[in-house]
């Protein structure tokens, strides 16, 4: 069904609100990977190990660049990613067939925001939600090129581009091309010519060039290196950092067990459905849209041979929305046609919705009843009961129209309520990646009046802050982006000295030459224990603490 231009003003319009809405109340980057990218745009580094990954880098610096601080600049780009990402889910799974309709778009968002990704990653800026976007922003441009065979050589041209910068995202992301076989099937149909298959490839080739030029561009104006993203010597970096030899630091675990058939049950369920219903209906240009999920499930599996930490929920986040757009398309759904008709509409809706709200309160009083975590009660007898009753209703039934969808819009919905709250509940009333961050940042935080490194100097920074109190990191890379990041700084590695171990701890105050030293309350304690404390004290020109003595600062 056609999408009006009022309701792509609402699309506009909700999409903005939900960019603010995700930037004020995004937690903030806590992880290894994201300060190293954060850290590469700030000092506008060429690291060819990390070679595919810089146009997450650059996007992430525009945002940075652009905001007053580099924190608000990574809420604000985390904000943009997830929301842009869920408009185009809607836009999607609202116009995917011909059948589709705004209760399949509505449904589609719902999916898209029960994922655990929005509280797990809230305000982190991993390279895996940047794919994600780029991804659904190729689907978008390729069903666009379906939907209008005349602009099918534009759409070429683009999918070209967007194939290479999703490739500089993270080279995963290479297995979205796979849609381009649902233009090479739909043209060569029935008269197969090398002509033909030529004129489709050359639009996109003249897209891949340009999508390099667009590299060029960058790598000229932040690295000073034009060829940085195809040189050679970069592609080999790259291969030679993920070669870890035969070896599995974590050993393989089935993406399906503990994932898609886990986690991702409902969603993806319905995929496998809707999949196997429109066999039939949807014409191979759409069909294809289903192989890619599967095929990059396939490869990540494989890949465990690879990359040896097994099994990495974030690997697959680029394709979590276009499971999304395809589960709703299950429905076989129809508007009401008469007022009478919305009348029982509406109030079946509100009927479902409290009985929804009754079964809670159920399954909450059952759960205290039987001393069983409540969470785990879902999981083992109410999920299994519902389930089972929404793939027997689409098994069975084969009429469209509103009367018929009822019981399993009252399924799904029983089904997504709580992953959906929970979401709310971790990302708005208590915001536990915030919290996160908070704790992480804390020694920053409290002295960011007073921890200023300049030009040679070197701060002293103690692993006992991670060990003891969870703070900082154990690893002085990490320090230097986090630094960075806090304070729009541009130190480098050489200014940070981290101590591993307290039994050297009063000689490398004593013997080095550091401008300021973070410690512990156990290495302050230390340091009195082997009378150390006096010669440090009588060095350091200013010790301060924070309220609960569990954090110090040295000055010299």
């Amino acid at each position: 069904m056609h999408i009006s231009r009022r309701e792509k003003w609402v699309v506009i319009i909700v999409f903005g609100l939900l960019w603010v809405a995700f930037a004020l109340l995004a937690g903030g980057p806590i992880y290894s990977d994201e300060m190293m990218y954060i850290d590469l745009g700030l000092r506008n580094i060429a690291e060819p190990s990390y070679g595919n990954r810089y146009f997450h880098v650059y996007l992430q610096k525009l945002f940075i660049s652009i905001l007053p601080t580099p924190l608000a600049g990574v809420r604000v780009f985390w904000g943009f990613l997830i929301s842009i990402t869920a408009a185009l889910v809607y836009l999607n799974a609202r116009e995917l067939t011909r059948k589709s309709t705004v209760l399949h778009g509505l449904l589609a968002i719902a999916f898209f925001f029960s994922y655990p990704l929005l509280i797990e990653y809230s305000g982190e800026p991993a390279v895996d939600i940047t794919a994600m976007a780029m991804v659904t922003l190729y689907l978008t441009i390729y069903l666009w090129g379906v939907k209008n065979p005349e602009k099918q050589k534009q759409a070429l041209f683009i999918l070209g581009a967007l194939a290479f910068l999703c490739f500089k995202t993270k080279e995963t992301t290479i297995f979205i091309n796979v849609l381009l076989f649902g233009y090479f099937k739909e043209r060569i149909k029935g008269k197969p010519a090398l002509k033909d298959l030529v004129d489709l490839i050359r639009p996109f080739l003249f897209g891949v060039a340009a999508g390099i030029g667009i590299f060029i561009v960058l790598d000229t104006i932040f690295l000073g290196k034009p060829f940085f993203a195809i040189a050679p010597s970069t592609f080999n970096a790259i291969f030679t950092h993920y070669d870890f030899g035969q070896v599995f630091f974590n050993g393989p675990s089935s993406w399906y067990k503990i994932y898609l058939l886990d986690e991702l049950l409902l969603p993806f369920l319905l995929f496998l459905v809707s999949g196997m219903k429109l066999q039939r209906t949807a014409e191979d240009n759409i069909r294809i849209v289903w192989i890619y999920p599967l095929l990059f499930i396939a490869f990540l599996s494989w890949n465990m041979f690879k990359i040896p930490w097994g099994f990495i929920e974030r690997f697959y986040f680029p394709a979590l929305p276009v499971i999304a757009i395809l589960a709703p398309q299950v429905l076989r759904f129809k508007w009401p046609q008469k007022k009478r008709d919305w009348i029982w509409f509406i109030c079946s809706l509100v009927l479902s919705a409290a009985c929804i709200m009754i079964l809670r309160s159920y399954w909450l009083e059952t759960a205290g009843k039987y001393s069983f975590e409540y969470t785990r009660l879902l999981d083992a007898i109410y999920y299994p009961i519902l389930i089972s009753i929404l793939l027997a209703a689409l098994i069975w039934e084969k009429r469209t129209g509103w009367k018929h969808t009822i019981v399993q819009l009252f399924c799904i919905g029983a089904l997504l309520f709580s992953p959906m709250t929970k979401n709310y509940k971790y990302f708005v009333t208590f915001p536990k990646v915030r919290e996160r961050y908070e704790t992480v940042f804390y020694p920053f935080e409290i002295f960011k009046n007073k921890l200023e490194i300049m030009g040679d100097d070197r701060m002293y920074v103690s692993a006992d802050l991670k060990t003891s109190q969870d703070m900082l990191s154990k690893d002085p890379n990490d320090i230097t982006g986090m630094y960075n990041l806090f304070f729009d700084a541009r130190i480098s590695r050489e200014n940070v000295f981290l101590g591993y171990g307290q039994k050297d701890l009063g000689s490398d105050l004593m013997n080095q030459d550091f401008s300021h030293a973070l410690l512990s309350e156990d290495d302050i304690r230390q340091l009195k224990n082997t009378e150390l404390w006096s010669s440090v004290d009588e060095k350091y020109n200013y010790v301060y603490s924070d309220k609960s003595k569990t954090v110090y600062l040295l000055i010299f």
